[in-house]
C-alpha cells in the first residue's frame, strides 16, 4: 500500500481559490516545497500523534513531485568505515522516497508514483490523497478503510 501523507501551510504562501462545486478549495502547489511538522496515525482503537518528527521535505513543480522523509524520530547514527551491514540497512529502512507526477482535483492530491525507494510502490497506479488547511497548515491524508487506518502528514511551507 502506499503511504504518502503531506499537509501544506500558509493561506498567504499558496494561492488558494474557492471553486463554485461544493465549495472545495484549490491548491496550487506548483513551485512550492514544504518541510513535515507532524505526523498523526490512527488503526482501530491504536493512534499516536508525533508533533517533532524527523527530517521530511515535499517539493512541487509544475507536474512533478519528491518527496523525502525520514519516518522515525531520533538521529539516525552516522556511518564509518566500522558501520555494519546490518546498521545502513536500519538506517536505510526508515528512509521514505518517492516521486512522479501529481495533479491536484477539487481537495484532492493524486499521484503517480513512477520512481520510489521501495519497488512495490512503482509502477504508475495513481493514489488519492485528501488535502485539508488547519489554520495555516495543510494536511494531507490517507484513509484505508479495508485496515480502518488514517494517516496524516502535516506540512509547513519552506518555499
Amino acid at each position: 500500500m502506499i503511504q504518502i501523507h503531506l499537509a501544506v501551510l500558509a493561506a498567504t504562501s499558496i494561492a488558494i481559490a474557492a471553486t463554485a462545486e461544493g465549495g472545495h478549495a484549490q491548491f496550487d502547489l506548483a513551485g512550492t516545497a514544504w518541510e513535515v511538522v507532524e505526523r498523526s496515525y490512527q488503526r482501530g482503537d491504536s493512534s499516536w500523534v508525533n508533533r517533532s518528527p524527523a527530517a521530511g521535505l515535499y517539493v512541487f513543480t509544475e507536474r512533478h513531485y519528491s518527496v523525502q522523509e525520514i519516518r522515525e524520530s531520533g538521529p539516525r547514527a552516522r556511518f564509518d568505515s566500522a558501520t555494519t551491514d546490518d546498521e545502513r540497512l536500519r538506517a536505510f529502512d526508515v528512509f521514505h522516497a518517492h516521486g512522479g507526477t501529481y495533479e491536484v482535483v477539487g481537495d484532492q492530491l493524486l499521484v503517480t508514483i513512477t520512481i520510489a525507494k521501495g519497488p512495490n510502490t512503482m509502477g504508475g497506479a495513481t493514489a488519492a490523497y485528501d488535502l485539508r488547511w488547519n489554520g495555516e497548515l495543510l494536511e494531507v491524508g490517507r484513509t484505508s478503510a479495508a485496515e480502518n487506518e488514517t494517516r496524516v502528514t502535516t506540512l509547513r511551507r519552506v518555499e
